[in-house]
């Protein structure tokens, strides 16, 4: 069976869980509209964020390198819809 087949049962949950767990990876969605984040465990972790409440850009960029911060904030700020303030 061709892993490209959905059927393949490295595509069931609990392998694709496993193998997330084992490379250590974070997943996260961003809802650019709201500015809301949805983020796993591990995203948290990485963050270093409390597992509660909602997470905004701000709460995440006081944790970006000074250094860096302003591109990324350039780069946030050029995926928001041009009518939003």
């Amino acid at each position: 069976m061709p892993l490209f087949d959905e059927s393949h049962p490295l595509w069931e949950v609990k392998n694709l869980k496993r193998a997330l767990h084992a490379a250590g990876v974070a997943l996260w969605s961003w809802t650019v509209e709201t500015d809301d984040f949805a983020m796993d465990e591990r995203a948290f972790e990485l963050w270093g964020l409390p597992a509660e409440g909602s997470v905004r850009f701000e709460d995440l960029s006081s944790r970006i390198h000074p250094a860096d911060r302003d591109r990324v904030r350039a780069a946030f700020t050029a995926t928001r819809p041009r009518w939003r303030l």
